[in-house]
């Protein structure tokens, strides 16, 4: 993935066919690196620097929300995202940074998007996530771009 097709998807809530193709084979790559508990992931890209609003990372929760990303998608793209972003918004850094990994933050699920659509939005002073432990870490994760084992 490229910036420039991030952007893309962003925007439109899809990418083009060969765009598609490059997306499934990579979060193939980052989901079975995660399954088998690599300590180093290889994540695509090149010193390409990412400027990023609220608002386009609130449209990207958003796809989410309608069924065109799943979990492992988006915290791939969160993940591709942190490591391109540079600015300085301490909401959009906070909201990276808890779905980029449910080790180090929390779970993608509907109520924590939603919750953190509010955050980015002013709705909310605080990223108020809800910390499901009860379940296994990813369990009910899917991927709208590969089949997952």
């Amino acid at each position: 993935m490229t910036i420039d097709n991030l952007k893309f998807f962003i925007e439109n809530g899809k990418f083009n066919i060969d765009e598609n193709k490059e997306f499934a084979a990579e979060i193939s790559i980052y989901i079975n690196s995660k399954q088998a508990k690599k300590s180093s992931i290889n994540m695509p890209g090149n010193f390409d620097e990412l400027f990023l609003s609220r608002q386009e990372l609130s449209k990207l929760l958003t796809h989410y929300l309608n069924g065109k990303l799943h979990e492992w998608d988006l915290e791939y793209i969160c993940s591709f995202i942190e490591l391109h972003y540079c600015d300085d918004d301490e909401k959009i850094n906070e909201v990276l940074f808890n779905f980029s990994d449910p080790y180090l933050g929390y779970e993608i699920n509907k109520e924590n998007v939603e919750m953190a659509l509010l955050f980015l939005s002013d709705k909310n002073c605080e990223l108020k996530l809800m910390d499901i432990k009860k379940q296994k870490l990813r369990e009910s994760y899917k991927s709208a771009y590969c089949k997952i084992e």
